[in-house]
């Protein structure tokens, strides 16, 4: 009789084994399933999220949508913040600027340690990820006061903003400046800015027609030329042998660009050496002479580019990743006007008869 008894408890026990991990099945498979249905950048409708075509993403590499783990932040309408939670998959606008009278005027932002930063007609605030405890970090009539000493123009624009080692960056008619969250300082670091980039410790900066590469030392803000020389634009259309550095980004924090000519050389994406001869990594297959057109990718390791293919007689997009060394060859017809930036899979572009900003997955 006492043999049987052990054997049922042992007969249970297993079953309640069993019945634990069917459970722990359920549950991962549930936890799954909830991950699939959250939203993300992918699977969001941006067709519907009337973002207007007001941001220059060759400035700093970021578009206007940014993103954390929880959250997805874009600008609305042109003066509004919208932010979606990516689990609840709700909207909701957790901030809204007075609209401006000047044309031409987007909202821009960039995510910092635990804030996020507005940018909208010379004004910066911060607030927390709901739109509450709002700081304003410098007004517009400061703002034209500081610009005023570089620029001689009557409205100071900002172009683009963003958040890099506890500092913010700007830029505004081809300058970029440096504010120091700490003290409220503002340094003008370059006043003929193309395109820029950080990686470590250093901005990289493209400048006159994309001719020469800068380097900026974010630490004494000391700028040294590192490629390239500086030009006027009647050298620049007269000659082959110019060089023009543009697609700049940093990937596992090392430096990259491509590089082309007006004539006679395919454009290349190379990686950055310091004392050395930067790498040739990648040699896009395009006849010279060929137009081509840089669309930047956010945060990713991929370089991106359009270019007029003549056997279709129409654009094509190419996207290589330094990561992988992939090459993706995508027909770019129809009603697009203009390719602003990459997303993940999502290429955002603007048609000439519309005010906001559409897009297509190329996957």
């Amino acid at each position: 009789m006492k043999k049987y008894r052990i054997v049922a408890v042992f007969v249970m026990i297993l079953l309640m084994g069993c019945g634990s991990a069917q459970n722990g099945k359920m549950k991962e498979s549930s936890t799954m399933k909830e991950s699939e249905e959250t939203i993300s950048i992918k699977t969001y409708d941006w067709n519907h999220a009337r973002i207007k075509d007001m941001v220059d993403m060759q400035c700093f590499g970021n578009g206007p949508i940014v993103q954390n783990e929880n959250y997805i932040f874009y600008p609305k309408d042109g003066y509004k913040v919208a932010r979606v939670d990516k689990e609840k998959k709700d909207e909701k606008i957790i901030y809204e600027f007075t609209p401006s009278k000047e044309e031409g005027v987007g909202v821009h932002i960039t995510l910092g340690e635990d804030v996020i930063f507005f940018e909208y007609d010379g004004n910066i605030v911060s607030s927390d990820y709901d739109g509450e405890n709002v700081v304003k970090i410098i007004s517009k009539r400061n703002m034209e006061k500081r610009l005023s000493k570089d620029i001689d123009f009557n409205y100071y624009q900002i172009w683009a903003l963003h958040y890099y080692k506890k500092n913010l960056y700007f830029m505004s008619r081809f300058r970029i400046y440096e504010y120091d969250i700490r003290t409220g300082a503002i340094t003008l670091l370059d006043d003929d800015t193309d395109e820029v980039c950080f990686c470590g410790n250093s901005l990289f900066i493209s400048r006159y027609s994309w001719t020469a590469l800068y380097e900026v030392n974010l630490s004494n803000h000391k700028k040294k030329r590192i490629r390239g020389k500086e030009t006027n634009i009647k050298e620049v259309e007269n000659t082959d042998a110019v060089k023009y550095y543009q697609g700049l980004m940093e990937v596992d924090n090392e430096f990259y660009y491509v590089r082309r000519h007006n004539g006679g050389k395919r454009p290349a994406v190379y990686q950055y050496c310091k004392g050395g001869k930067d790498k040739k990594i990648y040699e896009f297959e395009i006849s010279p002479g060929h137009d081509y057109d840089e669309i930047p990718v956010c945060d990713s390791s991929k370089i991106a580019c359009s270019y007029y293919d003549n056997d279709i007689e129409d654009k094509r997009l190419m996207i290589y990743d330094i990561n992988t060394g992939k090459l993706k060859i995508i027909d770019l017809p129809g009603d697009r006007f203009n390719y602003d930036f990459i997303i993940e899979n999502l290429v955002f572009y603007w048609k000439e008869d519309s005010d906001y900003i559409s897009c297509f997955s190329y996957e």
